[in-house]
């Protein structure tokens, strides 16, 4: 487990793998008894992916939206491994971590998985889609609001734009996309059946019973059809990231 501090730049340094907290720390006194030192509260406890790291020897974080609430929010990208890494913030009420001598107030746990990066595309694609035409990779991902959104034109290569866009060429080798909805029901489809064929071999059962708080069962006896498995591997997929 990693334990990374953010740091303004929004680059994570590996001094925040450290086993002791050098960061300015608060006291707090009760009864003239001095409590352990807090944390301060830009740091937190991670899970993060050893081949992530960057040329600095720790993570970079940068903002980009999310596709399902259109806000934005954290991701860690590896310009080495090309990859983006989706960061899930785990919190339960009331809790804290005890790191050597602090106590780190802020108990959530920070894990991070790689992900496709077509998924955070989605939305530019659909918005340009209502115009109805062929246009390029910068101007569909050309947002002011949103200053990282042209980081995806890099790190989705030109074949797997090609799995939810239709695509031209035009003279001087210039290629001019256009939003698929046949292309991503198909391109979801095949996730949704190799993660169903995953879970499977995992005896993970994901037939209709799998709808509940666990979402997790012993094969024996699963007699859901490929269907149910498939519709139900479609709410497993947020929180399982097998596939990228």
């Amino acid at each position: 487990m990693k334990r990374s501090t953010r740091a303004s730049s929004r680059s994570l340094s590996s001094e925040g793998d450290s086993s002791s907290v050098e960061k300015k720390t608060t006291y707090q006194k009760k009864k003239g008894k001095k409590l352990p030192p807090l944390c301060e509260p830009t740091q937190w406890v991670a899970i993060l992916p050893e081949g992530a790291k960057n040329s600095r020897g720790g993570y970079t974080f940068i903002p980009l939206v999310d596709p399902k609430t259109g806000s934005e929010r954290q991701y860690v990208i590896s310009e080495e491994k090309h990859q983006i890494y989706e960061a899930q913030k785990c919190s339960d009420e009331p809790r804290s971590w005890l790191i050597g001598d602090t106590v780190q107030t802020d108990g959530s746990l920070l894990i991070s998985n790689p992900m496709d990066p077509l998924f955070l595309a989605l939305p530019y694609l659909t918005k340009a889609a209502k115009a109805g035409k062929f246009t390029t990779l910068e101007a569909i991902l050309d947002d002011p609001t949103r200053g990282n959104s042209s980081l995806l034109e890099q790190y989705v290569s030109s074949e797997q734009w090609r799995h939810i866009c239709d695509v031209k060429e035009l003279p001087g080798e210039v290629f001019v996309y256009r939003y698929s909805q046949p292309k991503t029901i198909n391109w979801l489809r095949k996730k949704v059946e190799a993660l169903s064929a995953e879970l499977q071999s995992q005896n993970v059962h994901v037939g209709s019973g799998s709808v509940s708080a666990t979402l997790v069962k012993s094969l024996k006896n699963n007699s859901a059809s490929k269907g149910e498995r498939n519709l139900n591997c479609c709410i497993l997929y947020k929180i399982t990231v097998l596939l990228s």
